[in-house]
């Protein structure tokens, strides 16, 4: 994604969620795995989650900015397990309130580490079996 692209599709962003606290872009772009039929992957989180239909609108717009195909998510709207891909994985292009934001982040951060506290039997369970599945 060049700057220019990068700036435009800020700007669409900050226009079109209320209460934008950060922007993020995560998967092959950031990675350096990029090639021809590469999709851009970006994360929003706001104040509060975006709706459904406002999050479709926004990924077209975006798709038709970018002249690429958009995977958008809403951070508040996805898994403990997804929002600490975007974290661990992306990088912030955008922050509009840094105190706010690194709140988010760090309950995520607790989230994520508490469920793999809860699930550590589990996994150490399928490790032993070699398989998800019993039997």
């Amino acid at each position: 994604m060049k700057n220019g692209n990068i700036e435009s599709a800020l700007t669409c962003i900050t226009g079109a969620v209320p209460g934008l606290l950060a922007v993020y872009r995560f998967g092959s772009q950031v990675k350096g795995t990029v090639h021809s039929k590469s999709d851009i992957d970006l994360a929003v989180l706001a104040c509060n989650p975006l709706v459904p239909g406002q999050l479709a609108e926004l990924q077209q717009n975006l798709a038709v900015v970018l002249n690429c195909d958009v995977d958008l998510i809403d951070l508040r709207a996805v898994s403990t397990v997804m929002q600490m891909q975007v974290l661990s994985t992306g990088e912030c292009l955008l922050c509009e309130d840094v105190q706010a934001r690194e709140v988010f982040e760090m309950i995520v951060y607790a989230s994520y580490a508490r469920l793999n506290e809860e699930r550590a039997g589990i996994l150490e369970d399928v490790r032993a079996r070699g398989s998800v599945y019993a039997g």
